[in-house]
């Protein structure tokens, strides 16, 4: 079989499937069906007594567009947009970055003495997600957790977000990119859902992988006194734990003669004569699973009134 037997062989077959489709229409939305997602119908314009299509059928400012014809004859192209010349495009392909969001863009075919046109106006395209990043770096129970995506447009059109959190598998009630923490606990696996949209259409969803919710330590919630004028000393240390778990207490650094109750965190100093000045206190939280946190201050002592230094 010739070389051009078999060209003209693969053409009737690609126009047939041509004919079979150029009626049609392409409805787009959005892949997980999100609201806002907004249907386009596209068809494509033909004219001249050549039969010339261009490929993808309903292209963005990303796509390249193929021109495909029906004929094996010597061609030539000639590309337009909006309805002007475009330079130096003289082949069947016409490459990404020569049209944007809106561009009607044709091309001209002419082959043995004859003429076809097709057009085409191009379309919307979705915005991606590249990456999301969950703030802040140490989440546990208590703490709001934020999903910040960044996302792209490559028609530049703004981007907004729709977000599903998942907690344990199940979908929860807020549609923010910002979950509440009270609404995990530790252990938990949460996971978000997000999916990028212009003012034209929604994007591909953005799926983060679940993150175990760790055990947290506990918080101090009192503040200790920067000075003290007296006999005895006392501070009642108070650290709130977010799990719910135990709290016991001891001093990491302290001076001499000072003690605190494990349980309840009260603090007693029988303050001596020569410990005026200052001094530095560490105290330690610690929850029944091992997780720590610190209290650190400086303390002033003053020597009572009529007393000698």
């Amino acid at each position: 079989m010739s070389e051009f037997f078999k060209t003209r062989v693969i053409l009737i077959g690609l126009l047939a499937s041509i004919f079979t489709l150029s009626g049609c229409s392409r409805k787009e939305q959005a892949a997980d069906g999100t609201p806002g997602a907004v249907q386009q119908e596209k068809t494509q314009e033909h004219s001249g007594v050549l039969f010339v299509k261009i490929f993808p059928e309903s292209p963005t400012s990303g796509d390249e567009l193929h021109a495909v014809f029906s004929s094996a004859v010597s061609v030539s192209w000639q590309w337009e947009k909006n309805g002007q010349l475009l330079d130096n495009e003289k082949s069947p392909k016409l490459a990404r970055g020569r049209f944007a969001k809106g561009d009607t863009i044709s091309v001209v075919v002419t082959a043995g003495g004859k003429e076809g046109k097709a057009s085409v106006t191009i379309a919307n395209s979705p915005p991606e997600i590249g990456a999301v990043k969950l703030a802040p770096d140490y989440i546990c129970r208590g703490v709001d957790v934020t999903a910040i995506p960044s996302g792209i447009d490559a028609d530049g059109d703004e981007i907004q977000y729709r977000c599903t959190w998942k907690v344990n598998g199940e979908e929860t009630f807020d549609d923010s990119l910002v979950l509440k923490g009270s609404r995990f606990k530790k252990g938990d696996r949460i996971s978000a859902v997000i999916a990028p949209y212009d003012s034209t259409g929604t994007g591909k969803a953005f799926r983060t992988q679940a993150l175990m919710i760790p055990d947290a330590a506990p918080v101090f919630t009192s503040t200790p006194p920067a000075s003290f004028q007296g006999k005895l000393y006392t501070y009642n240390a108070v650290a709130h734990d977010p799990d719910g778990d135990t709290v016991n207490y001891s001093l990491a650094k302290c001076p001499k003669g000072m003690t605190i109750d494990s349980k309840s965190g009260a603090i007693r100093w029988p303050v001596g004569t020569d410990d005026t000045g200052n001094h530095d206190i560490e105290l330690i939280a610690q929850d029944s699973e091992g997780a720590k946190s610190f209290q650190q201050f400086s303390l002033h002592i003053t020597a009572p009134s009529g007393v000698a230094r």
